[in-house]
């Protein structure tokens, strides 16, 4: 494994990320779920678009936050083969929607405090009641970011180790 492969791994890794999300958009729209149902094809086709392009720098972040300390743990550690990557990927993939989930909640939660009725359970209970209800949509989300990580792991094991396993593990 060189240097350069690795470096090249971590520019692609993020660029994996378009073609599950350009998918999942098709899929939902030859099933017509949702909005999808409207069977404009070029509406699809833009917002997948628009989803993939805004998807590769939050990508790129993440292979730079989260990737990069993990590959040099897995280094030093001798894990090299795809699942440890993998399963990174996927906790990684995940992350994104997860913080902005729990962000999102700690937002509600404190504007139901401070802008609550004579007593703050009062403003609470409604945005509590709220957060639940949206938990199936955050799920949803944090399952496209899984499936986003995965791509996005594997691709960097394939470019990184180009040759699988058995060659890294004697060094």
């Amino acid at each position: 494994m060189s240097r350069r492969r690795v470096i090249l791994a971590f520019l692609l890794a993020p660029l994996a990320v378009p073609l599950p999300i350009f998918a999942l958009f098709f899929a939902m729209h030859l099933m017509r779920l949702g909005w999808f149902a409207s069977g404009d094809t070029r509406l699809v086709l833009v917002n997948a678009l628009t989803w993939s392009v805004c998807a590769i720098p939050i990508a790129l972040g993440v292979t730079i936050a989260g990737g990069v300390p993990c590959h040099l743990v897995f280094q030093r550690r001798g894990w090299v083969s795809a699942r440890h990557y993998v399963l990174a990927g996927l906790i990684l993939g995940a992350a994104p929607f997860a913080i902005y989930y729990l962000f999102i909640a700690c937002y509600d939660l404190w504007r139901s405090v401070e802008h609550g009725l004579d007593h703050q359970v009062f403003g609470v209970v409604p945005t509590l009641e709220r957060l639940a209800a949206d938990v199936p949509v955050g799920l949803a989300f944090a399952a496209v970011g899984v499936v986003c990580g995965l791509c996005s792991s594997f691709t960097f094991w394939l470019v990184a180790f180009p040759q699988g396993v058995h060659e890294h593990r004697a060094t």
